[in-house]
């Protein structure tokens, strides 16, 4: 369930050169989520105990262009939800993930790329980083 990290640098000529911290891919058997709606009829979060999740997190990229400036981009983590589905999630605009008393995922639902999706078993979505 700990993630270890790993930190790859690439040095090339010059002042350029770009690193990536990865965190390794992660499935957690007895999450609790929490999903909140960003609404103005003040409905109140959901919370789902017991829940199975899969939470992979591609790297974040550091860049350092030519001329000095340093650029860091951060990308969505892609969660799978083995109890859920997309229905669960329409109306959703943030999720919260923790287990074992620990904050795991806090963040936005992105639905830039088409929400989250039905895979067999389950829900597929991404959560921006803050």
């Amino acid at each position: 369930m700990i993630a270890r990290l790993k930190v790859k640098c690439c040095a090339a000529k010059g002042p350029f050169y770009q690193t990536r911290t990865e965190l390794k891919h992660m499935t957690i058997r007895n999450a609790t989520i929490t999903l909140k709606e960003n609404s103005s009829a003040g409905n109140p979060p959901k919370t789902l105990i017991g829940q199975t999740v899969e939470i992979a997190n591609e790297a974040t990229t550091v860049v350092r262009s030519v001329d000095g400036f340093t650029s860091t981009a951060r990308h969505p983590s892609k969660i799978f939800w083995s109890e859920g589905s997309a229905k669960d999630l329409a109306s959703i605009t943030n999720v919260k993930i923790a287990s074992a008393g620990k904050l795991l995922i806090d963040g936005e639902l992105n639905k830039t790329y088409g929400g989250p999706s039905e895979r067999a078993g389950g829900v597929e979505f991404f959560v921006l980083r803050p």
